[in-house]
């Protein structure tokens, strides 16, 4: 199922809601950096997205380089110093405690 899901993720249409959602990642992602003066990694399938919505950010741009990822963004500083990534990927590492949280306290675990 999990296996299904990330299918679907992965080879989902680039429009509409996505790429409201890429403009999310990057308004989450430069809110967190503190500067929208940033490099912005992607896979290739994003790449078009993404250069759409970058007139949106002052003194961003889009990397020539891609990342293997099944959707999202990486944003740099362009000074180098900062870092986030906001791939689909890394948020849903960081969904898996609070997902664990919930199964355990859906069968009783831990209580």
């Amino acid at each position: 199922m999990f296996t299904k899901a990330i299918d679907q993720i992965s080879n989902m249409a680039r429009s509409g809601d996505y790429s409201n959602l890429i403009k999310t990642l990057l308004d989450e992602s430069t809110e967190i950096l503190g500067t929208t003066k940033v490099i912005i990694y992607t896979n290739s399938k994003d790449k078009n997205v993404v250069q759409d919505v970058l007139s949106k950010y002052p003194g961003a741009e889009i990397s020539p380089e891609t990342i293997n990822c099944l959707g999202g963004i990486t944003v740099k500083s362009k000074d180098g110093a900062m870092k986030f990534d906001n791939t689909l990927d890394a948020r849903i590492q960081r969904m898996k405690p609070l997902i664990r949280k919930e199964i355990a306290t859906k069968f009783g675990v831990g209580n």
